[in-house]
C-alpha cells in the first residue's frame, strides 16, 4: 500500500482556458482539467483532484486506526477499495 503519486499538497492554478493542477512545492504541472461538452464543472473537478492526496492520506489513517474494525462492513470495504484503487499498480 505504497502510493507512487506526486506528493501533495496540490494546488489549483489557472491556465489558458483550463484549470491546472500543479504540485505546490515546485509548481510543476500534473494535469489540466477542462469542461466536458455541455458542462460547467471544471472548477469542481479541479478541486476534487487537488484534494486527492489529502483524502488518500486520511483514508489510510482511518484504515489503520483502532476504531476501523468497528465501522460497518460496507464502510470498511469502501475505504479499502478506495485505497487499493489509488495505490495499486496495474
Amino acid at each position: 500500500m505504497t502510493a507512487q503519486h506526486t506528493p501533495g499538497p496540490w494546488k489549483i492554478t489557472t491556465a489558458s482556458g483550463g484549470r491546472e493542477i500543479a504540485e505546490s512545492i515546485t509548481g510543476r504541472l500534473l494535469c489540466e482539467v477542462y469542461n466536458a461538452p455541455g458542462t460547467d464543472n471544471r472548477e469542481a473537478n479541479a478541486r476534487l483532484i487537488a484534494a486527492c492526496p489529502a483524502m488518500l492520506e486520511a483514508l489510510i489513517i482511518v484504515s489503520k486506526s483502532s476504531g476501523f474494525a468497528r465501522l460497518n462492513p460496507v464502510a470498511q470495504r469502501r475505504v479499502n477499495e478506495a485505497i487499493d484503487k489509488a495505490t495499486r499498480e496495474e
